[in-house]
């Protein structure tokens, strides 16, 4: 069984309260590295260790003790900040990649607590590209064009997939000429955007999506 690190502070007898009850509530495979003393080395320690971090606190708090330690969306840890009252809680930091947005929603089921997301493709419901690499074991070749890929899915814009590798499974129709494919194998995701004319020299995108306005290449 794979263990998951979640480090957790709390600066007030309620909000520790709150964090023992967390702590008991969450599944049997996951680890608490407590915040004891020291806020800047625990920080440390969670950043090198941990999938995820929670503070029950004042949002100030966590943006001043993790700013030192931020150094890209592919690597930082879920960071997420809760009230001590457990009102709301909030994905402050690595909302898709790092798996803000979804500890956000597990801890907002377990306390009540209302979840506050804020990523523009989730607000919107419309499919994040980084997700996607995530959930089906790729590796994104470009962030930037990653970026620029996700901001034309949240204006409306119709994309598709184009996959030179190895498939399996039938490709499944979903919003905007999305192939949701199966990958027998890591592959790193190359980004290709451009408008129709550009990627028609591209057989496979042709094919594949057809009537497309931009085009990402796994």
């Amino acid at each position: 069984m794979q263990v998951r690190k979640i480090g957790i502070a709390a600066f007030t007898d309620k909000g520790r309260a709150l964090a023992e009850q967390i702590s008991l509530r969450l599944s049997e495979d996951t680890e608490i590295l407590w915040y004891q003393e020291h806020l800047k080395s625990w920080c440390a320690d969670c950043f090198a260790q941990a999938s995820g971090i929670l503070f029950i606190g004042a949002c100030g708090i966590a943006v001043r003790t993790i700013a030192p330690f931020l150094k890209s969306k592919t690597t930082d840890p879920a960071v997420l900040v809760m009230d001590e009252k457990g009102q709301f809680v909030i994905s402050l930091l690595s909302g898709h990649l790092g798996g803000a947005n979804e500890l956000t929603a597990e801890i907002a089921e377990l306390t009540g607590a209302v979840p506050v997301i804020t990523t523009a493709s989730d607000v919107n419901g419309k499919t994040a590209v980084d997700v996607l690499a995530k959930k089906n074991g790729l590796k994104i070749g470009s962030m930037s064009d990653a970026k620029k890929m996700a901001a034309a899915i949240v204006r409306g814009e119709q994309v598709g997939i184009w996959c030179s590798g190895q498939t399996e499974g039938n490709f499944r129709r979903s919003s905007f000429c999305w192939k949701v494919l199966k990958i027998s194998r890591i592959l790193r995701l190359n980004i290709f955007c451009g408008f129709q004319s550009s990627f028609r020299k591209r057989r496979n995108c042709k094919r594949i999506c057809p009537g497309g306005r931009e085009s990402f290449c796994i």
